[in-house]
């Protein structure tokens, strides 16, 4: 899987649809499509996962996250 600018993809689909006369109808189903699709990074579910995952050693510690936890929970995109 890759990350794409879902904003960019439906600028170039528009400048396709103009450019080749295809109906205004046939290029906004495409990007409603594009819209319709999950997120495959959400960084609010990355920060919140870490968050829970977060322990102290001691009472007077800052919190922290083991490494491979941490890099699980970011690898993951926040999607369980």
């Amino acid at each position: 899987m890759r990350l794409i600018d879902a904003d960019e993809f439906k600028k170039q689909i528009a400048g396709m649809a103009i450019v080749n006369n295809y109906p205004a109808d046939k290029a906004n189903k495409m990007c409603e499509l594009i819209d319709g699709q999950p997120t495959a990074y959400n960084v609010d579910k990355v920060a919140g996962r870490l968050e829970v995952n977060s322990m102290c050693a001691r009472a007077d510690d800052e919190p922290f996250v083991m490494l491979d936890d941490a890099v699980e929970i970011i690898k993951s995109g926040g999607i369980e």
